[in-house]
C-alpha cells in the first residue's frame, strides 16, 4: 500500500472538520479581540493611514515638480514646501506630549513605552523624517530650477 488510497480519505475529512469545528470555536473570540483593539488605538490607525497617504500624495507631487526641470513654478514650490513643513510641525504638535521628541533626537525615553506605542513614535517619526527630507529636496528643486546642470551624455561624433 502506498498511503494514496481510499483508505486515507476518512481520515483527511475528519481533520477538515476538525480545522472548521476549530475555526468556528476560535473566530469569534478573535474577532471579539480584533475589534476591541481597533478600538483602544483607533486614532492611531487614524493618524497612520493619513500619515500614509500624505507621504504617498507627496512623494508623487515631488516626482512630477522634478519632471518639469526647467518648467517648474517657485510659487508652486514654495506652497508644496509650506505644507510640508506645516504637516510635519502638525503632526508634532500634536502629539507634543506622547513622547515623540524624545526618541526623535535619539534621547532615552523616561519610561519604557507599551510595545504598540513603541511601534506608533517609531512609524511616525520614521515618516516625518521622510517627510522632513522631501522639504528639503523642493527648497533644492527651487535652488537648481533655473541652473542647466551638467550634460553627462556622450556626442557622437
Amino acid at each position: 500500500a502506498t498511503g494514496n488510497g481510499a483508505g486515507d480519505r476518512p481520515y483527511q475529512r475528519y481533520d477538515v472538520h476538525h480545522v472548521a469545528r476549530w475555526i468556528e470555536q476560535i473566530l469569534p473570540f478573535s474577532l471579539l479581540l480584533l475589534v476591541v483593539f481597533i478600538r483602544q488605538h483607533l486614532q492611531g490607525f487614524f493618524v497612520t493611514i493619513w500619515i500614509a497617504a500624505v507621504m504617498f500624495k507627496s512623494n508623487d507631487i515631488l516626482k512630477k515638480q522634478t519632471a518639469l526641470k526647467g518648467e517648474r513654478k517657485i510659487a508652486m514650490l514654495v506652497g508644496i514646501t509650506i505644507i510640508f513643513m506645516v504637516h510635519v510641525f502638525g503632526v508634532y504638535w500634536w502629539y507634543r506630549n506622547d513622547y515623540l521628541l524624545r526618541p526623535l533626537f535619539m534621547v532615552p525615553p523616561k519610561d519604557i513605552p507599551p510595545f504598540w506605542h513603541a511601534i506608533f513614535i517609531i512609524m511616525v517619526n520614521d515618516t516625518m523624517v521622510r517627510q522632513a527630507a522631501m522639504t528639503v529636496k523642493c527648497m533644492l528643486l527651487m535652488y537648481y530650477k533655473n541652473s542647466r546642470g551638467r550634460n553627462y551624455r556622450r556626442q557622437v561624433i
